[in-house]
């Protein structure tokens, strides 16, 4: 579903969207330490809207279409923040408008179609009059340069203005250009290359095949209803939703009794972190062991913290080697030149590393063979062959020390997949030499959300469990996301309905973590803000996860509607009941309906209603929810329903049931 977002937002997705254009403009896969601007030897400003730049601008799109764009885009900002100070020359992005569709020239879609452009599209459906469509309608933004910006040379990073965002520290990057520019033409280049991104990335999402299908997605629908089931409300609250990546470190960053506010007794809010010392001062085992044990006494102070919460903790193996996407070029990998000698004592180090430090707690203690594998050469820089060998070995090895039938069992989790679907030639081979190998089948499989769309673990764990099923695979212990939601959905709206959708599936999802450098390992990944003087603040989205985690009761059956979806929680003790309601992109009025309540106890036939709206600001720091209303409802036929007249997709709502 496309954004709803405000045309006052700060300017990240758009940089970032940015970033990712000057890669794939030149490079067909991603390079890490060639940065390159975005645009190609043979194309100046001055040519746009030429016919000589239609083929390049049919590759350009074809190619943003067809590249996992969003999880492509997801590396990029993990490994380095790049943010402008001109935000005002991006305002007009087609990230935060609707995209115009106008009269396609016949010519244009016979050159279109001759060149197979609908059979390469397979991951939109988009067809040929939409490609040119919406490559005419960005051209037209682009002014003529008389000066290119452009260098097809290597050129550094360096800092340049400062743009103040709270959520992120105050350094900002530019590209160094070698040659004299007007800014105005650079901007209006990155308009162009980030617009096309954004369309793609959104058409990627709805999956149109016809130009009316992208114009109805935009539209405002009248209503969306959620309903809350409290005939259905069984068991202590899990908080499956409210794992994260990283967002601690040391003793007290932030301090605990943030961690603290957000659990409740020894259910917390908090249920997983994991971590593994990346982006840390030093690097990993394949520079050296000195550099491993710094990493590794990072990973001990988490693992404490969230012992103190009786939350689980993820150790990520790859990031204790080092392959944290900070590495070099002549970084070693294991098993490099058939020799494992490294590797393997490396994994006897981290055993005999967790034995030592009291880590062995059975369940509560997980181990990440390694993190995306399957994703270009950014995690992993080797053949999957070479993988696959060391995926078998470290599995054999952990197992033989802390599997099932010993006393410590510490379940392994894999593959951490960047993208399993059965489209994907690298995961079809895994699961085939898992099947093969049935001793190296990890206890939890696991995956990230980040890519297109709503990231939604409901229809992502029915399509996993199916190609488990068709390999004659076990399902083991479950399953889990140690990876979710992309940057944009990191808002309330976004983080309640994700809470909703982890009660549904009852498995554990560890929020994404778009921070770099210390950054990474502190502020809950977004959820608080540090201020210049160390303290810190909460955004919207905290507020969330504390109402997540607060609601006393038993969660209830709920039932989503188009675009939104509900936490229901009911407490007939205290005879009241409460939904947390999260949005995809809806505006409009949402219906918000309590089924069985009757079950809140006897003469439960006069309601009132609390509704508070948990806002977004821009990511900026939030008190407190706002109640924006209190009102008797009517019950009929045992049920009842609250009505919200919802203006930001970004914002989230607690509505609120009391019986008198």
């Amino acid at each position: 579903m496309m954004s709803n977002k405000s045309r006052s937002d700060p300017p990240f997705s758009e940089v970032e969207h940015f970033v990712l254009a000057c890669k794939l403009w030149r490079r067909s896969q991603l390079d890490r330490h060639l940065w390159q601007p975005p645009c190609a030897p043979t194309w100046r400003h001055d040519e746009v809207g030429s016919d000589r730049d239609r083929p390049l601008l049919d590759t350009l799109t074809l190619s943003l279409i067809d590249v996992r764009l969003p999880k492509a885009a997801s590396v990029l900002i993990k490994r380095r923040r790049i943010l402008s100070s001109s935000g005002a020359a991006m305002q007009a992005s087609a990230m935060t408008t609707a995209f115009p569709f106008t009269h396609c020239h016949p010519r244009r879609l016979r050159d279109l179609l001759k060149s197979g452009a609908a059979s390469r599209m397979p991951h939109t459906q988009l067809s040929p009059h939409e490609l040119c469509e919406l490559q005419d309608t960005f051209r037209a933004s682009l002014p003529t340069c008389d000066t290119d910006p452009c260098v097809a040379q290597r050129h550094q990073i360096e800092p340049l203005r400062t743009y103040k965002d709270p959520r992120e520290p105050t350094l900002a990057f530019s590209p160094l250009l070698t040659t004299p520019i007007r800014y105005d033409c650079v901007f209006a280049t990155m308009k162009y290359l980030l617009s096309l991104v954004a369309l793609a990335t959104a058409l990627n999402s709805v999956q149109v095949s016809h130009a009316a299908a992208a114009h109805a997605s935009l539209e405002k629908r009248a209503a969306d209803t959620i309903t809350v089931h409290l005939d259905q409300c069984r068991g202590p609250p899990q908080h499956y939703g409210s794992g994260m990546l990283y967002g601690a470190q040391g003793t007290n960053s932030p301090p605990q009794s943030y961690l603290e506010k957000l659990g409740i007794n020894s259910a917390p809010l908090i249920t997983d972190i994991s971590a593994g010392g990346a982006q840390s001062p030093t690097s990993g085992w394949g520079s050296s062991k000195a550099h491993y044990d710094a990493r590794f006494m990072t990973v001990v102070d988490d693992w404490k913290r969230m012992q103190a919460l009786n939350g689980s903790f993820v150790i990520k193996t790859s990031d204790l080697w080092g392959a944290d996407a900070t590495q070099g070029p002549n970084f070693p990998f294991p098993g490099d030149g058939g020799n494992w000698a490294s590797y393997d004592a490396f994994v006897q180090q981290i055993i005999s590393d967790i034995k030592k430090h009291g880590m062995d707690v059975s369940l509560m203690t997980q181990i990440e063979l390694w993190n995306e594998p399957d994703l270009g050469k950014v995690f992993w820089a080797r053949s999957q062959d070479q993988y696959l060998e060391m995926y078998a070995r470290g599995s054999r090895a952990f197992r033989k020390a802390f599997g099932p039938k010993s006393d410590h069992h510490l379940p392994l989790v894999g593959p951490s997949s960047a993208s399993p679907n059965p489209n994907n030639d690298w995961f079809k081979k895994w699961l085939s030499f898992v099947r093969a190998n049935k001793d190296v089948q990890p206890d939890i499989y696991n995956w990230h959300l980040e890519g297109g769309g709503t990231n939604d673990p409901v229809s992502s764990s029915q399509a996993m469990r199916d190609l488990i099923r068709q390999y004659g695979l076990d399902i083991g212990l479950g399953f889990q996301t140690n990876e979710y939601g992309t940057r944009e959905q990191q808002r309330p709206g976004y983080a309640a309905w994700h809470h909703a959708r982890y009660e549904k599936v009852k498995f554990h999802g560890m929020r994404g973590n778009w921070a770099g450098g210390p950054a990474l390992r502190d502020n809950l990944a977004g959820l608080l803000i540090k201020n210049p003087d160390g303290s810190y603040a909460e955004t919207g989205e905290a507020h969330v996860w504390a109402i997540y985690g607060g609601l006393k009761g038993s969660p209830c059956v709920t039932q989503e509607g188009h675009a939104l979806d509900s936490y229901g929680i009911a407490s007939p003790a205290k005879r009241t009941a409460s939904a947390l309601v999260g949005n995809t992109g809806f505006t409009g009025t949402a219906n918000v309906v309590f089924k069985g309540i009757s079950a809140l106890g006897k003469g439960a036939s006069h309601l009132q209603a609390e509704v508070q709206v948990i806002p977004y600001n821009r990511g900026a720091a939030v008190a407190a929810p706002v109640r924006v209303a209190t009102q008797p409802v009517n019950v009929e036929q045992d049920t009842a329903s609250v009505q919200i007249n919802w203006t930001n997709a970004d914002d989230a709502y607690l509505v609120t049931i009391t019986a008198a």
